[in-house]
């Protein structure tokens, strides 16, 4: 019996060493690598997804920008792009680029870069289903920037803002990010 209780003590004290030791590594961020390699391993081995054909994205390639040479988009053209997009009734348009500032067309007077700015920002009130972008989290070097405001004062922006894990690589994000309106941060 008491060979039983021997080794069970001497058990229970080897759990508790290990345990303990386990949390202090963890505490230290000293495991944290050895999880993020083997998190990676994780999702290297899952199936691949098929891709949802209700889904369409509309992208601007390098290939765009030297054939339009210029960017960013002036507002003229963001507005061009974005008039077949609208008509064509989609439910939801994401708009991956931060317009926080007009951005002229060269070939335009100021009156006629002014009237375009007033017409995408018209565009970006008259549909509810336009959500747009901003950067809301602040890191060292790196400020928040405001997205559109008229798309702000709709309620409509959203966090372009990624979570990059200490070997800044990113693997997560903000699923619901709150976006303070006015304050640009979260």
């Amino acid at each position: 019996m008491n060979k039983k209780i021997t080794l069970f003590v001497y058990g229970l004290i080897t759990v508790m060493i290990t345990v303990v030791s386990v949390y202090l590594l963890r505490s230290e961020g000293i495991l944290e690598p050895y999880e993020l390699r083997l998190l990676d391993s994780f999702f290297l081995k899952r199936e691949e997804q098929t891709v949802s054909e209700d889904i369409v994205l509309v992208t601007i390639t390098e290939d765009d920008i030297n054939e339009l040479e210029q960017y960013p988009l002036s507002d003229r053209k963001l507005a061009q792009i974005l008039a077949p997009i609208i008509k064509a009734q989609p439910r939801v348009i994401g708009l991956d680029i931060i317009r926080n500032f007009p951005v002229h067309d060269q070939n335009l007077t100021k009156e006629e870069n002014q009237k375009a700015f007033e017409e995408l920002h018209t565009i970006f009130r008259q549909n509810s289903n336009l959500y747009g972008i901003a950067k809301i989290t602040e890191a060292e070097g790196f400020p928040s920037i405001p997205g559109a405001s008229s798309l702000e004062q709709a309620g409509r922006l959203t966090a372009a803002d990624l979570v990059l894990d200490k070997d800044r690589v990113a693997r997560r994000g903000n699923l619901y990010p709150s976006y303070n309106q006015g304050q640009g941060k979260l």
